[in-house]
């Protein structure tokens, strides 16, 4: 009954093969945006990674837009923002972001490796707190 092992064996390698595609195949299904948009508290803050999809050990730019619910830029807002890698311990990598025109808040950060990253954003403004959480993979 030498069989029995091999079909084991065999089993076992068909299943990590599956396993392994249905992996790939769940990885490349996810779709990043370089924009994203969120509303809360009567403000509504945009993201935005330039170039798209940023390259690791390269610089990319951030950029934020604020408005008020009317549309309006929103001025002087106390807001930071950091990189990380979900499910990584690699810390945080904060960005120093600064007013570039009225509304327009910009920092420049380096994704130190490939994978997927997020940008959190927060954002204090006339008594609101807006957080915003940006997912996107840098790439080789």
């Amino acid at each position: 009954m030498k069989l029995k092992p091999f079909i084991v064996g065999a089993a076992a390698a068909i299943s990590l093969l599956l396993l392994i595609s249905a992996g790939y195949t769940w990885k490349d299904s996810i779709q990043y945006e370089a924009v994203m948009t969120v509303q809360q508290e009567g403000v509504e803050l945009q993201t935005e990674i330039a170039p798209f999809p940023p390259q690791m050990l390269a610089s990319a730019t951030l950029s934020i837009r604020l408005s008020d619910g009317s549309g309006q830029p929103v001025s002087g807002a106390e807001m930071s923002a950091a990189l990380s890698m979900p499910h990584m311990m690699c810390g945080r990598i904060e960005v120093k972001i600064s007013e570039a025109e009225p509304g327009i808040y910009t920092g420049e950060a380096v994704p130190l490796m490939a994978g997927m990253w997020e940008m959190l954003v927060v954002v204090h403004s006339g008594g609101s707190l807006v957080e915003a959480v940006h997912p996107f993979e840098a790439v080789q």
